[in-house]
């Protein structure tokens, strides 16, 4: 949870900020603002034994995030979602499967009031180094006030980083 914690610390300089799609006739001011933390749109992992490329198991980049947000009723807010990443299998990967895993989370000003893992699988078929993998859809409720806007919160997306992984993005060493 501390990572979490530091990366909402750094989310004040998010590269990229998009609104949800409107559903049905609820203004786009009334959805919660959707974003992805730049230090946590990409990921390399290596097998352990140095930071070569020969050493790269598999590395990913956050594509997108499809959403779009409606009214539920008078009092909730709906956003639906979908993650989209892209993931390499590096020259050091042993199988052709493998697992990352994103995290949603959801902030009402600086404070986390929820998250939710996601994971991302990918099965590579022979030959090919690199897939997309789009989730299952991702429901979030946001209770509303008497103006019946969600403004208030925001969705933030990112790779579930190791200490080490983060450190590397951080070093512009990744992607």
């Amino acid at each position: 949870m501390s990572r979490l914690v530091h990366l909402a610390g750094s989310l004040a300089a998010l590269l990229m900020l998009a609104g949800c799609g409107v559903s049905g006739k609820i203004e786009r001011s009334a959805c919660p603002r959707l974003s992805m933390a730049p230090d946590a749109l990409d990921f390399t992992r290596f097998d352990g034994q140095g930071h070569d490329i020969t050493d790269v198991v598999l590395s990913g980049h956050l594509s997108s995030i499809p959403a779009k947000c409606g009214r539920s009723s008078d009092t909730v807010v709906q956003t639906e979602l979908n993650i989209v990443a892209t993931l390499t299998r590096g020259p050091a990967a042993k199988s052709n499967t493998a697992n990352a895993t994103a995290i949603v989370a959801v902030l009402r000003g600086d404070a986390v009031v929820d998250e939710t893992d996601v994971p991302l699988t990918a099965v590579f078929p022979p030959n090919v180094s690199t897939v997309t993998v789009t989730t299952d859809q991702l429901t979030l409720n946001f209770p509303v006030a008497a103006n019946g806007s969600a403004a208030g919160y925001r969705v933030v997306v990112a790779f579930r980083l190791s200490p080490e992984e983060l450190a590397f993005n951080r070093k512009g060493l990744g992607r």
